[in-house]
């Protein structure tokens, strides 16, 4: 009598107790599927934004370097343009305050003329592009400019004090046109060397 009783008590929480044994493995068979689908999802959306995010990487690195290649073309033809004004410019100034004519460039008004128009037109075309230039190319250029432009200034105000009326040669009683040669011989050519030796390494870089 007494095992029976014993086995009524106990049947229904051994029932109780197989249905939430099977609840549980079903529980974790269901939540392990479920584990594995989000990690497949998971993985799946990994993989997609790390496709879109190196597709715009790219994208973003083409337009740079595309953007930057063009810079560099601007700035490498701006430079050479700039350096070829430059060249004529020193040129025609050396020859202006060269107290040694030659006999077929005797016309000093012309030349000078000529020569106000050439560094006028330098420097126009080098402040309208100058953000394409790096600074110290920037202040290469404005020694080169500020040296040229006084030398310029000796010269036209001894050429206007002493050759009034005529484009011939008289003696210079200011003293500011050899003054004007002897600095431009001084301190252009090492200043052009020195903006010319600079090129050259961003050229090599």
């Amino acid at each position: 009598m007494l095992e029976e009783i014993i086995k009524l008590i106990f049947a229904p929480t051994a029932i109780i107790a197989a249905f939430v044994y099977i609840f549980q493995k079903l529980f974790e068979k269901n939540l392990s599927k479920d584990i594995v689908k989000y990690k497949n999802q998971l993985d799946t959306e990994f993989e997609s934004t790390k496709s879109r995010l190196e597709n715009e990487l790219k994208i973003q690195l083409f337009q740079y370097q595309t953007k930057f290649s063009l810079f560099h073309q601007k700035q490498a033809s701006l430079t050479a343009e700039l350096y070829k004004k430059l060249v004529i410019a020193s040129k025609s100034i050396t020859s202006l305050v060269n107290k040694y004519q030659p006999a077929n460039q005797n016309n000093l008004n012309k030349k000078k003329k000529e020569t106000s128009e050439l560094w006028i037109d330098l420097s126009s075309f080098f402040d309208e592009n100058r953000i394409y230039f790096d600074e110290s190319i920037c202040e290469k250029i404005d020694s080169i400019i500020e040296v040229t432009s006084n030398a310029f200034n000796e010269f036209d105000f001894a050429h206007t004090f002493s050759m009034q009326s005529s484009d011939s040669y008289k003696p210079d009683e200011t003293g500011l046109w050899l003054k004007a040669a002897n600095e431009l011989k001084e301190k252009l050519p090492p200043l052009k060397k020195d903006l010319e030796n600079f090129l050259r390494n961003i050229l090599k870089a």
